[in-house]
């Protein structure tokens, strides 16, 4: 069993599409920050998010957003078109939360107490 969950900030607004055959999918990129021996460092992660699920996170999120992705893990190879061989890692998402809204984004929204107060920095993680 391949399972990866994430914890980052979505790096654009969601892109809601459909396949040929109908199926909804919903792609969105997630930057995951950690510090490592006071170094910090930022990974992304191309998600997608199907069927029902797709349209929620197209209406949901938002650039800018802190989410939590529960998912399987694949690896993709490609060349850029000046020839050069790179690597993606893209998780297909079994879930998805929204834990904090980006400042500013949604009309009226406010933090609710608790996340308010919430201090979503890393730092003080072991690893």
């Amino acid at each position: 069993m391949k399972k990866i969950m994430i914890i980052g900030r979505l790096g654009a607004k969601p892109e809601l599409r459909a396949t040929t055959g109908g199926k909804q999918v919903t792609s969105f990129s997630v930057a995951v920050k950690e510090k490592i021996k006071g170094e910090e460092r930022t990974d992304w992660f191309d998600v997608s998010v199907w069927g029902n699920q797709a349209e929620i996170a197209s209406t949901l999120l938002d650039k800018g957003d802190l989410v939590h992705v529960d998912g399987s893990p694949s690896v993709k190879t490609f060349k850029t078109r000046n020839g050069e061989e790179k690597t993606q890692l893209q998780i297909t998402a079994r879930t998805f939360d929204l834990l904090i809204k980006a400042r500013g984004a949604g009309e009226g929204y406010k933090k609710p107490e608790a996340a308010a107060n919430a201090n979503d920095s890393f730092d003080d993680i072991p690893f």
